[in-house]
């Protein structure tokens, strides 16, 4: 009988210290911000457009190809996607940080490589700074803080939200 109040007391430390070890796993865990821009069901309605008006002008090859792209989308959950993958220590506290910049497009069909970034955190916002090397120019993503709508220049078309991850789950 004595065996039953001692094992209580040891399943009641490992479910504390298991309880500990998960908040500081979670509160240690990469951050990374999802930005999303319109449904697939809206690229889907503009592929679908874009393949008329190529078919219209006799363009087969290139309106097959948008028709293909158009029902991909359909079931698709986002038209493009950022992924902005930081380390979670100075988030809030800091003004600059290093980031990956990384953005699906088509639905998903195309994936553009992760690139490396910076973050600028201001009053107002964030500021994702990085260099496409293939058309040669810095880009700049900038994310309202208050509303966490992104977009190029001055859009706002992506809605963004914080995330953690495990390592293992990779940027997307």
């Amino acid at each position: 009988m004595s065996f039953l109040p001692q094992s209580r007391s040891v399943c009641a430390f490992l479910l504390f210290a298991y309880s500990v070890l998960l908040t500081v796993t979670a509160e240690a865990a990469p951050k990374r911000l999802i930005c999303e821009a319109e449904t697939g069901k809206a690229a889907a309605r503009y592929w679908s457009e874009q393949a008329a008006r190529n078919r219209a002008y006799g363009k087969t090859k290139q309106a097959e190809q948008m028709e293909r792209t158009a029902a991909f989308c359909e079931d698709a959950a986002f038209s493009r996607q950022i992924a902005i993958h930081f380390d979670d220590t100075d988030t809030l506290l800091g003004t600059e940080q290093l980031a990956d910049f990384e953005m699906q497009t088509l639905c998903g069909l195309e994936r553009g490589e992760s690139l490396p970034a910076k973050i600028k955190i201001n009053g107002s916002g964030y500021q994702v700074s990085f260099y496409q090397v293939t058309h040669k120019v810095m880009r700049y993503f900038n994310i309202d803080r208050s509303t966490l709508h992104g977009g190029f220049v001055d859009q706002r078309d992506f809605r963004c939200k914080f995330e953690s991850y495990a390592v293992s789950d990779g940027l997307f």
